[in-house]
């Protein structure tokens, strides 16, 4: 009986005191405490694994992350007396993106430590806790973190609960095998390890350094064979600083090596010896090794502080509404949005029901056409393409397109032409049905010339939803739409807002002509856009065609007034319309003249540029701009460019670099993902700590300034 009791009792407190908390789970990744044994026997030392699975598609990083990323690590939260060893690395995978390579793993990876506890414990239990942070990525890196915890009941003997998982965790550890003799010399920048063994060498193989200071992680690495058995030919790191005497790391062979379990990773400490010439002779073997996976590789990396992978969907939305909200103050959406408002005056004497349903309308043409716009990008970016926001101001078709319909729609308020019923009509009748289909399609223009904008509060929240599940990117979507969309909601729904507007007068006519000034600045606008993109003949055919519709929208405004004889002039308006359709296709020509212009005081942007910059310890402030994007040139004009800006750039000799977007350019849209951002603009700055800030949408120069000093 009293055995009995004592094992019912130390079952009791094992099931009590054993907790195995529940992983942590962020976008992409998976995170956990495993521990092999159910309990601690004091004094005896055991082992717990720290469990990184990455989403399909996603990496993590090894111990040297090669060109860029950070490793997994913890800041372990141990009572006093308790120790804990290094982290044993499985052997890692190769992912190429020349010029840079990275080393990590894709999906799941134990990482696997030593804790020794005391000899003498007095508590019942034992929490293991620790702050987990780790970098994941894929096209773009999300630096994550966690407070992972495991309680482990402290008994006189244990029992291994997760041993099959731990065996399999230590089968991935590279080990070294004395059958392999691996020896090394170095001559200037170049590193040869020389290795013999009991058969062929399984090449493929790549060299892993310990050490990102020692060899250059995407240099070619040549393998030869020799007399004595291969040669491995590597480059020393442009980052190394002080010589080193020895070179560890581990050889990967993705065949594994000729051992007992096949081993797949060969650990090496190779003392290195200095040469008087570099090694020659051998014959050169294959040794393109498979990456593990496919990465659009870049400098750039979040700010710390500044992941949207911890902004959560809640202040993301939040966000994404107030800067929905602001884009009808931006420039380039102000000018049609105010043509609505001048049609609710006109509607404001007349039946409540009617201006609801105008305002509905108005909103549903902004959502359904940030939808379909929020599909195609999702589609897009699944496919491959790197695009962000405001990809469609990027295609020279759809600059022309948008300049002549504003083009149009100035003629129409200046009275040349009258067509009731269609998209021009924004300003006409709106008692009848096709006013309602006028408010639709205001909405819908009100949606094309937004994007080019970012307000304040969009880019992080846009940011954050291009990094999320399709069905969140369209929330975020719809959130930017609603907020655009708010003012006439607000004006449609509260009837009292309408009666503090004017009255309906002659006046309304005058305002109606005057708004047609900012939509022709807009055509300017774009034209001018052309022909940042396609250089001055397709400006001058954009013109061209300008006036050939100005011409048929006047005849057509003649019509009327004319006698049935006369008719025969709507054929020559045809004639002259389809007379230029074959220069369209020289507008969506770049020419030599349409190269991207950057100032003399700015470089254009240049990932290896930009990289052996931050290596020498230099500031850089990147502009990340596109001549689409209205609110770039106002910062251009109103911060960057002003006198005491540029004076404290050279005062500070910091390197300024323009990323022009202007036309589609993956390495510019990759940049931006890194750091959360879909759209322009966007402002970083590198002190020389290396340390990135992230400047706001809108600027002032004290507002650059004060993020240099």
């Amino acid at each position: 009986m009293t055995l009995f009791r004592t094992a019912l009792l130390w079952l009791l407190v094992s099931l009590a005191g054993f907790t195995q908390a529940a992983p942590v789970s962020t976008d992409h990744t998976v995170v956990e405490l495993l521990a092999e044994n159910d309990a601690v026997i004091p004094g005896q030392p055991f082992w717990i694994a720290y469990r990184l699975e990455a989403a399909p598609g996603w990496h993590t990083y090894w111990r040297n992350p090669g060109d860029s990323g950070l490793p997994s690590e913890i800041n372990w939260q141990l009572p006093d007396g308790w120790q804990v060893g290094e982290f044993y690395w499985p052997s890692p995978e190769l992912i190429s993106a020349p010029p840079f390579a990275t080393h990590a793993y894709h999906g799941e990876v134990l990482l696997l430590a030593l804790i020794t506890p005391p000899d003498q414990i007095s508590d019942s239990s034992i929490t293991i806790a620790g702050e987990a942070a780790w970098l994941v990525c894929k096209q773009l890196c999300l630096r994550e973190t966690a407070q992972l915890s495991l309680t482990l009941p402290i008994a006189e003997s244990a029992t291994a609960v997760n041993q099959p998982r731990f065996d399999a965790a230590r089968e991935r550890w590279p080990r070294p095998d004395p059958q392999w003799q691996v020896s090394s010399q170095r001559y200037e920048q170049q590193i040869t390890l020389d290795i013999s063994g009991p058969g062929p060498l399984p090449a493929p193989i790549h060299f892993f350094a310990n050490h990102g200071d020692q060899i250059e992680p995407a240099a070619q690495q040549r393998l030869l064979r020799t007399n004595q058995g291969y040669r491995l030919e590597l480059t020393v790191s442009q980052y190394s600083e002080q010589p080193f005497t020895t070179l560890d790391g581990v050889l990967v062979s993705e065949s594994g090596w000729d051992t007992p379990g096949g081993l797949r990773g060969l650990e090496i400490a190779a003392a290195i010896s200095s040469a008087s010439q570099p090694a020659s002779g051998g014959t050169p073997i294959d040794n393109q090794m498979a990456s593990a996976g496919t990465s659009t590789s870049t400098t750039i990396t979040s700010p710390a502080g500044s992941s949207t992978s911890s902004l959560g969907l809640a202040l993301a939305l939040l966000m994404a509404f107030i800067g929905g909200a602001i884009l009808n103050l931006m420039p380039c959406v102000f000018p049609v949005l105010s043509i609505k408002v001048l049609s609710f005056i006109d509607m404001a004497q007349g039946h409540k029901g009617h201006v609801r349903r105008h305002g509905l309308l108005f909103a549903l043409g902004i959502l359904l056409s940030f939808w379909a716009l929020g599909g195609l990008l999702i589609g897009l970016q699944q496919g491959g393409a790197e695009i962000g926001w405001g990809f469609q101001l990027q295609s020279p078709g759809f600059v022309i397109a948008l300049g002549l319909l504003l083009f149009l729609l100035a003629l129409n308020l200046l009275g040349v032409f009258e067509v009731g019923g269609t998209m021009m009509r924004l300003a006409g009748n709106t008692d009848t049905g096709s006013g309602y289909w006028s408010s639709f399609a205001t909405g819908v223009l009100a949606a094309a010339v937004a994007t080019p904008c970012t307000a304040p509060f969009m880019g992080a929240a846009l940011g954050y939803a291009l990094t999320q599940p399709a069905q969140v990117t369209l929330l975020i979507f719809t959130a930017v739409a609603l907020g655009l969309a708010s003012p006439y909601l607000l004006l449609a729904e509260v009837p009292g807002l309408l009666d503090k507007l004017p009255r309906p007068g002659q006046w309304m006519n005058t305002f109606r002509q005057l708004l047609a000034f900012p939509l022709l600045a807009s055509a300017v606008w774009l034209a001018w856009v052309l022909g940042r993109q396609q250089g001055g003949d397709a400006v001058a055919l954009l013109l061209l065609t300008m006036i050939i519709l100005a011409m048929a929208g006047w005849l057509y405004g003649l019509q009327q007034r004319r006698t049935s004889r006369q008719r025969w002039v709507d054929g020559v308006i045809v004639l002259l319309l389809l007379a230029q359709l074959p220069f369209w296709p020289l507008m969506t020509q770049p020419t030599a003249a349409a190269q991207t212009v950057t100032d003399a005081q700015w470089e254009a942007f240049n990932p290896d540029q930009l990289a052996t910059y931050l290596a020498d310890g230099e500031a850089v402030f990147i502009d990340f701009t596109a001549a689409w994007c209205i609110t770039c040139q106002v910062n251009k004009k109103l911060a960057l460019n002003r006198p005491e800006v540029t004076r404290h750039f050279a005062d500070n000799n910091i390197r300024k670099i323009r990323a022009d977007w202007t036309r589609q350019d993956p390495e510019i849209t990759a940049a931006l993902a890194a750091v959360g951002r879909s759209g322009v603009p966007t402002y970083l700055y590198y002190n020389r700590a290396g340390e990135i800030h992230l400047l706001p949408e809108l600027l002032t120069p004290d507002v650059v300034i004060k993020a240099i000093r």
